[in-house]
């Protein structure tokens, strides 16, 4: 049985044709798509970082807004209690003991001296307020006064977001202060354009005590100072209070930060007081929403980097660097309102729970893909092959056919015209055409008995017999036919009976495709041999050939309907391949098998087994 190599080469292209479209336009994609998800999941860190960062943000500027309006309203309580006659120093000392706020009360002369506290008696708490601030007070000393720069710069950088964005400029002035806040603190390039602006100007930016941003994706070397969103511009006292009737003024001395509240009286007097630093804290501590809670720490940090409040259990491992922090206002300089993480690793924890999760959902969704798949192509070329085949054994069907008619045809004609005198040859022949006969009943039935055990319809008429008969009979049928084509038929037969319970045509039909394929596929010695054993309570016929044989590759495979180890048309050898399917089906439905040996040097081995019939044997 020669490999037919056209037709391998022929099935191969289109497997690999088949893997091609199949890598093309599903592999390919889907590999892309894994490698997306994979690169996504690496920054899935920034992500989750983002979103609190968004959701602390909104916090921090509900919190900022809040002490804002704390400081407008103490502003508004110190200027509706503050004392109008204050020479006498008794108002003074009364506004001292009721206001919690106040902590050295003043009476200043605008000509340039001190009235209360009165120098000649005096606290340590007066002496300490008079020294830092007298040379102020009397302008022989500037202070430093804070603007927030996007106020400064409101315009310039509204105008620049309307440019990127093609969005108008809000009209309130409150909305468009906010957002010029907002677009100043994201947009790099502005920043650097109002920064670099101020420097040719010669204002001083301060930097900040914190570096916001402590975040598991930023390297700690990478962390710089920034510079803050308020610039400073020095100032006499009397070009402060030159401008307003009431204020405060903040002042940073050695580290020190000092509050002043001051407003102005109609007898050219100011009076005023320097707020108490600790009651201003548990205002601005009270100002603030929940401080602690199982994700982040929210607190305000004082000029010198430290919390206001230090009454809770969280302490950071550095508070210079928050995870988000903001400034607070112009009046409180480097004063900031601070975010913590409360587990700073949880951040990374999460992401790469979030990246094993997305990898493993990636990795399983292609593995069924690439699953699916290759089922798919399978059963697209298993689909494709048994087309193949199907139209294939139409073919070989009709050559099947052709083979016996010919000779039917040829000695009938021989008979009919009587060109064959010799009675011996003539009944010879009429035995080839009753061998050819039965050879063309035996293709037709095996190709309705193919259709019938699909649809399962198939019934067999069993009955008990002598296997050794059955078998003897059968090859004697085909002797004439086998020995007329040079066949050597040598046979063994156990001594009998061995009875089974069968259906005789059906097993003959089995034996006869057997034979069949004995004879088609043995080309220079034409030999075959047929025996009948027992081994209780199975009997065995084996029938042998010298044949080309079947490679150990193939042999499982000989079984399978339309299987052809060579199926062209222009083969050599014809066949349905449906022979040993049939003949297996037969076994099985008798409770037998079928099962093929290579036959060394050459050839093959077919052994049929059959259970014996149970009464034949129980009395010996």
């Amino acid at each position: 049985m020669k490999r037919n190599r056209g037709n391998l080469k022929s099935g191969k292209l289109l497997m690999w044709k088949l893997c091609g479209i199949y890598t093309l336009a599903i592999v390919i994609p889907g590999l892309i798509l894994c490698l997306i998800a994979i690169r996504a999941a690496k920054h899935e860190d920034a992500f989750l970082e983002k979103q609190l960062e968004t959701t602390f943000s909104a916090e921090l500027t509900q919190s900022v807004y809040g002490v804002e309006l704390l400081l407008n309203q103490i502003r508004t309580e110190l200027d509706s209690t503050v004392p109008q006659n204050g020479e006498s120093g008794d108002a003074l000392a009364l506004w001292d003991s009721s206001a919690a706020l106040v902590d050295v009360p003043f009476l200043f002369k605008r000509t340039g001296s001190f009235l209360r506290p009165d120098v000649k008696r005096v606290s340590e708490k007066e002496r300490e307020f008079l020294t830092f601030n007298t040379d102020f007070f009397m302008d022989r000393k500037m202070v430093e006064v804070y603007r927030s720069i996007t106020e400064e710069y409101l315009d310039t950088i509204l105008t620049a977001r309307a440019k990127t964005q093609s969005m108008q400029k809000p009209d309130r002035k409150e909305a468009a202060r906010k957002l010029a806040e907002s677009e100043f603190e994201i947009d790099k390039d502005v920043q650097n354009r109002v920064y670099s602006d101020l420097k040719k100007r010669g204002k001083l930016i301060p930097y900040r005590n914190v570096v916001s941003g402590n975040k598991s994706s930023v390297k700690v070397e990478a962390y710089s100072p920034q510079l803050s969103t308020y610039v400073s511009e020095s100032m006499r006292f009397s070009q402060i209070v030159a401008v307003a009737s009431s204020g405060l003024i903040p002042r940073i001395i050695d580290e020190q930060f000092m509050l002043i509240y001051w407003k102005k009286r109609a007898n050219g007097y100011i009076t005023g007081c320097s707020i108490d630093i600790d009651q201003l804290a548990q205002r601005i501590t009270g100002a603030l929403p929940q401080m602690l809670t199982p994700v982040r720490f929210l607190t305000v940090l004082e000029q010198s980097g430290r919390p206001v409040f230090s009454g809770s259990s969280f302490t950071p491992k550095d508070w210079s660097r928050p995870f988000i922090a903001r400034e607070i206002s112009r009046l409180l300089p480097r004063w900031e309102a601070a975010v913590y993480l409360v587990n700073p690793e949880e951040i990374s924890s999460r992401a790469r729970m979030a990246t094993l999760s997305l990898v493993t959902v990636a990795a399983v969704l292609f593995m069924i893909i690439l699953t699916s798949g290759i089922v798919l192509l399978v059963s697209m070329y298993s689909e494709i092959r048994l087309a193949r085949q199907k139209t294939t054994f139409v073919t070989n069907v009709s050559h099947e056919l052709k083979t016996p008619l010919t000779s039917i045809r040829i000695f009938a004609e021989l008979l009919k015209e009587r060109r064959q005198p010799d009675p011996v040859k003539q009944e010879r022949y009429l035995g080839i055409m009753l061998s050819e006969i039965e050879r063309l009943t035996r293709l037709i039935n095996n190709v309705l008995d193919f259709a019938r055990m699909n649809k399962g319809t198939r019934k067999y008429n069993k009955k008990v017999c002598d296997c050794v008969e059955l078998c003897r009979e059968l090859v004697e049928n085909q002797r004439v036919r086998l020995e007329h084509n040079r066949f050597v038929l040598e046979t063994v037969y156990e001594q009998g009976p061995l009875v089974v319970n069968v259906d005789p045509e059906a097993i003959k039909q089995a034996l006869l495709n057997v034979l069949s394929n004995a004879e088609k596929y043995s080309s220079s010695e034409k030999w075959i041999k047929v025996s009948v054993t027992s081994r209780r309570p199975y009997l065995t016929i084996t029938i042998e050939d010298r044949g080309i044989g079947i490679d150990q590759a193939q042999s499982e495979f000989i079984f399978k309907e339309f299987f052809r180890v060579d199926d062209s048309l222009t083969a050599r050898v014809q066949g349905t391949g449906l022979g040993l399917t049939i003949t297996r089906q037969i076994l099985d439905d008798h409770g037998g098998e079928i099962r093929y040996q290579r036959n060394e040097p050459s050839g093959s081995i077919f052994l049929i087994t059959l259970p014996l019939y149970m009464e034949s044997y129980r009395g010996e």
